[in-house]
């Protein structure tokens, strides 16, 4: 999938995913909108913004998904990272219970593509979930990778599909730790991961690949975040701040 050429002989299309509505100017297009705010990423301020939740506007485009006794998702004023509002997902303590929150998202084209969260762990768990799954119409490219914030492990998918795993710096949890800032980026031109960026931790993953099959869904992107139980111990995650980048560096 080639990069377009906008209007006016522009190298951007001369649309968004979201209105950026923090800005009360007139904007001429989302490539303006990125060179006048640059990007949200606390570390590296890098790639153009394409979408940004901070869910000042509530849960109500997302998909919420509870199953089992004590699974929740609540939107929360009084714990967040920034704007007004971030979203507390907790899953029970049984096996296999799950609290998600899902939404599909239109993307302009294929490139190095930067997806960021904020998360704050305060009920420790092994398996909270970021998927990313890229439909072409013909294929899907999958971004999956998961925190283990009890053992300090950070995971992400490779073809079979196989997870491989980065150490995390030691890894601060609880209702007074702070929001643990992630950031991926993917070659989705090439389908290789290209590095992993977990608070101070920044670990170059450019040689393993993305994990890839056929799919005959059409063309979108469908990002979902999910806690799961899976040692029989619930987990409470807040989380908040999702930034979506295209035109990474490498």
């Amino acid at each position: 999938m080639a990069k377009p050429v906008g209007k006016g002989g522009k190298d951007f299309p001369d649309y968004g995913v979201s209105s950026m509505s923090q800005s009360q100017s007139f904007i001429l297009d989302m490539s303006e909108l990125a060179v006048r705010l640059g990007s949200g990423n606390y570390f590296d301020r890098s790639g153009v913004q394409l979408y940004n939740e901070r869910f000042d506007c509530g849960l109500q485009n997302w998909i919420e998904t509870v199953a089992g006794a004590g699974s929740s998702i609540q939107l929360m004023a009084s714990d967040v990272s920034v704007g007004a509002y971030a979203v507390k997902m907790t899953c029970g303590a049984v096996i296999a219970n799950l609290a998600t929150i899902a939404k599909n998202l239109p993307y302009p084209y294929f490139s190095r593509f930067g997806i960021e969260w904020q998360v704050k762990h305060i009920v420790p768990g092994v398996q909270f979930n970021m998927v990313a799954i890229f439909y072409t119409g013909t294929k899907a490219y999958q971004l999956q990778v998961y925190t283990d914030s009890v053992n300090e492990k950070f995971y992400y998918v490779t073809p079979g599909p196989a997870y491989k795993s980065i150490d995390l710096a030691p890894f601060y949890t609880g209702a007074a730790s702070e929001f643990h800032v992630y950031k991926l980026v993917a070659d989705l031109e090439n389908a290789k991961w290209v590095r992993a960026s977990i608070d101070t931790t920044d670990t170059n993953i450019s040689a393993n690949s993305l994990y890839t099959f056929a799919s005959g869904e059409k063309p979108r992107l469908y990002l979902y975040f999910r806690t799961t139980n899976t040692t029989g111990v619930t987990e409470t995650v807040v989380l908040d701040n999702i930034i979506l980048t295209i035109d990474e560096p490498s």
